[in-house]
């Protein structure tokens, strides 16, 4: 009984260096990824900066800054905690890391396209007030319109969200493609009353269907064809 309470006590010592490590491993990680999200988190806020001073102009470079920062922070944090890979607590410190500035970019994603919608929303009421008064075809123009300015905006949005939230991006682009759809909406039955009483512009309809420009040859070559046979084949009076 004695040896086997001397191999117990034994074994406790032993075990307080390895305790003792796994928590200064565990400390150092989780120093390490306070650290690098503080940086990530004021590079974060100088991009935001950036984007509300040109809110009228959205960034073109949004998706390369904002994926920048993501990967900064890795490699900031794989640097500093290197001497820990490997370990639980890297892994656990890192995974922790990478949600967090997800978050961050997250919301900055969510600004840049709302700033895309607006953009967009600008020039399809700018084009909508043109059609206005160049066409009779209110409707028709607004239609086309709407399909034009969505396809751009899908386009541009696409393209805006970091590969980091790809897994985001199909609910990213489906909620601003539906709130900018419904503001076409409401533009264009707020702007419909004046279209219908304005004046319309001869000759601005555009061109006419393919179907009705073939049947309109047809029927010129026919009537001009009757009135060949008529002058050669019909006695003169």
């Amino acid at each position: 009984m004695r040896q086997d309470r001397g191999s117990s006590s034994t074994l406790r010592a032993s075990a307080l260096p390895l305790r003792a490590s796994v928590c200064r491993t565990v400390l150092r990680c989780e120093t390490c990824c306070d650290e690098t999200l503080c940086a990530a988190t004021d590079a974060a806020a100088e991009l935001r900066e950036i984007q509300e001073a040109t809110l009228l102009n959205p960034m073109s470079d949004f998706v390369e800054r904002a994926q920048q920062i993501y990967d900064d922070a890795l490699a900031a944090f794989d640097e500093q905690a290197a001497e820990h890979r490997g370990t639980c607590a890297f892994a656990s410190a890192r995974g922790q890391l990478q949600r967090e500035v997800r978050a961050l970019l997250l919301r900055l994603t969510r600004a840049q396209l709302r700033a895309l919608r607006l953009d967009a929303f600008a020039s399809f009421a700018a084009d909508l007030i043109e059609a206005m008064h160049t066409t009779r075809r209110f409707g028709l123009a607004a239609r086309r319109l709407r399909w034009k300015h969505r396809r751009k905006f899908t386009k541009a949005a696409g393209a805006a969200v970091p590969s980091v939230l790809s897994a985001y991006r199909n609910r990213l682009l489906s909620l601003q493609t539906r709130q900018l759809l419904r503001e076409f909406g409401s533009e264009v039955e707020e702007r419909r009353p004046e279209a219908e009483a304005l004046p319309p512009m001869a000759g601005d309809d555009g061109p006419q269907p393919w179907w009705k420009q073939i049947l309109g040859q047809l029927i010129g070559a026919s009537i001009n064809a009757a009135q060949f046979y008529l002058l050669q084949y019909l006695p003169a009076k």
